[in-house]
């Protein structure tokens, strides 16, 4: 035979012999297999019951307390904040342009309304007010002259008249020239503490220079801001108590105006109170609480409102189930929270068992809460 085919058949000989061991060792491992499958699987499995999602709303009636709303005077405190300043206050400047000649005041100093406090150099402007004194009595000789002479009958009424509207002039440049001079001497406008003074004598001041601070402290202002819906329940002269940071003692303070209109774009009314200053430093931030009185307001329980991703709502029974509903709250005490809207006066306002009723529960009212 020759090699080409006895190689050839020894192939086709290793192929089978390959085959045949292959087939033996798979069919002495699959029944092991199928017995370790069968060990694996659970004997039975149990089969869930069904539940009825609407067992608890159709099953035996919660036990549960209500309260009936009804209108209530109710008196809270509205809390703001705000920043004191004094009653009045103001920069002193020189309204000429000169070279400060004198100060008359320390700094700190308390002073009385119309206080001289600056002086400006005005030896120029006593020099022109001299000449015009000179030429002022001057002209008024010339006039009474020109007068005697018309009642001579040598001079003319024109020529009279003449001298004398000279006489008015000069008069009139002085009294501006006097003006200008009482404008050298910067007084202060109110009674009230200086602050720092900002310059010294020899200084040029101009308009534009700030001298020092005066400012009157004896009473205090602050500005604060109330939601709008209690805009009508503040007047002038409400009393409001005012606290501020590193003093324990309490202040009080009344309103003393209150914006025309509300603000369109917070939704709020602006509010200025006075306080007296004893005590307080101008600058301070202070906590503000004005009290304010509803005539009708709807209240509940704190623990009656349950919070939640669309907002806060409360459980109202309704045909002898629970009804969640949404509210819009107001102002709140330490035990009750004020209800804006949602809800009506009789309404009935579950606040007990809370965590076992859902929106549509049968309920049974127990007695109501008062």
């Amino acid at each position: 035979m020759p090699p080409f085919f006895r190689s050839k058949r020894r192939l086709i000989v290793s192929s089978a012999l390959l085959l045949i061991s292959m087939a033996t060792v798979a069919f002495f491992l699959r029944p092991q297999a199928e017995c370790q499958a069968k060990a694996d699987k659970p004997a039975a499995t149990a089969t869930p019951p069904k539940t009825n999602p609407t067992a608890s709303k159709s099953g035996a009636a919660v036990s549960v307390r209500t309260l009936a709303l009804r209108a209530e005077r109710f008196e809270m405190s509205l809390p703001a904040t705000g920043t004191l300043v004094p009653r009045e206050t103001v920069t002193l400047v020189s309204e000429l342009s000169r070279r400060l000649s004198r100060i008359f005041v320390e700094e700190g100093q308390h002073v009385q309304k119309n206080a001289l406090l600056f002086e400006l150099d005005t030896s120029e402007l006593t020099a022109e007010r001299n000449r015009l004194d000179v030429q002022l009595e001057l002209a008024r000789k010339s006039a009474l002259r020109q007068r005697e002479l018309v009642r001579a009958q040598v001079g003319t009424e024109a020529e009279a008249e003449v001298a004398e509207t000279q006489v008015e002039e000069l008069l009139a440049s002085r009294k501006m020239l006097d003006v200008t001079l009482s404008k050298a001497q910067i007084r202060a406008p109110f009674s009230g503490t200086l602050g720092l003074r900002k310059v010294s004598v020899g200084t040029w001041v101009t308009s534009a220079t700030p001298l020092i601070t005066l400012s009157d402290t004896s009473q205090l202002k602050i500005d604060f801001r109330i939601p709008e819906r209690h805009a009508s329940a503040v007047k002038i002269g409400s009393p409001f108590k005012l606290s501020v940071e590193g003093q324990a003692q309490a202040f009080t303070g009344t309103v003393l105006a209150t914006e025309p209109s509300v603000d369109v774009d917070s939704r709020s009314l602006a509010v200025r109170g006075i306080v007296q200053g004893l005590g307080l430093v101008p600058g301070t931030f202070a906590k503000v609480e004005l009290p304010v009185i509803v005539e009708q307001a709807l209240l509940v329980p704190n623990m009656a409102v349950i919070p939640g991703v669309a907002g806060r709502s409360v459980f109202v029974v309704r045909d002898g189930r629970a009804r969640l509903t949404r509210v819009e709250l107001g102002e709140r005490t330490p035990d009750r929270i004020q209800v804006l809207s949602g809800v009506a006066a009789g309404d009935q306002v579950i606040v007990s068992n809370l965590l076992r009723v859902q929106d549509g529960t049968l309920v049974s009212v127990e007695t109501a809460a008062q």
